[in-house]
């Protein structure tokens, strides 16, 4: 489908929110990604939905070749939308939820805590890590959570880092918890590692990797 640009701002340092208006509202689940296109171009790139409906939200980092692209576009052009893809989703069940989010990798676990703030379906807690809390994208969102329990880590101010240890002292029953993880590819493979050792069952674990570029 194509989409017009509706809106395009900064929303924290290096990162932008761009609003799409869509032909029909865009029917997702939390966690789920579309295909963005430019007119007359095949080459396209993954951006995780934060909100949908007719007008749809996304996030992203200004780095890239595409997204060099993105920055540029203004009120009224067309983007073309192809989704929702992805299968990073909330899983049935009041099983609790523990989302852990590294930089630009908040998007798609944003998306999941609002569902989850909103239905209180279960229990949930949000572990969020960036460089410093301007790089912070949905910070004023996140911060009005009451269902969610939310843990900032700015690891430039002198926060520690969260790591597996760090969040089994804050989820205790963790072994019986989902825990899903999004950010660059080697945070996935440390916290695999880790909550692996811990004693989590890998179907326990869900994960998708951004490389922070596109």
């Amino acid at each position: 489908m194509e989409a017009r640009v509706s809106r395009l701002r900064t929303a924290a340092e290096d990162i932008y929110e761009l609003v799409l208006r869509l032909p029909s509202a865009l029917e997702h689940k939390p966690g789920q990604y579309v295909m963005l296109s430019f007119p007359g171009d095949d080459e396209s790139r993954a951006y995780s939905i934060v909100r949908g409906g007719k007008e749809m939200t996304i996030y992203f980092k200004g780095q890239g070749s595409f997204t060099s692209r993105m920055v540029k576009v203004r009120k009224g052009d067309t983007i073309k939308v192809r989704g929702p893809y992805g299968r990073f989703v909330l899983p049935p069940g009041d099983a609790r939820i523990v989302l852990v989010a590294g930089g630009i990798g908040i998007t798609p676990l944003y998306a999941m805590a609002a569902e989850l703030e909103s239905t209180r379906a279960a229990d949930a807690v949000l572990f969020y890590s960036a460089r410093t809390r301007a790089s912070m994208a949905l910070l004023d969102e996140i911060s009005r959570f009451r269902h969610v329990k939310v843990h900032l880590r700015a690891t430039r101010e002198g926060d520690q880092r969260v790591d597996a240890e760090s969040i089994m002292r804050e989820v205790p029953e963790l072994g019986a918890a989902n825990v899903f993880l999004c950010g660059p590819p080697v945070m996935i493979e440390n916290f695999r590692t880790q909550l692996t050792g811990l004693g989590l069952p890998p179907e326990r674990i869900w994960s998708e990797d951004f490389n922070g570029t596109a």
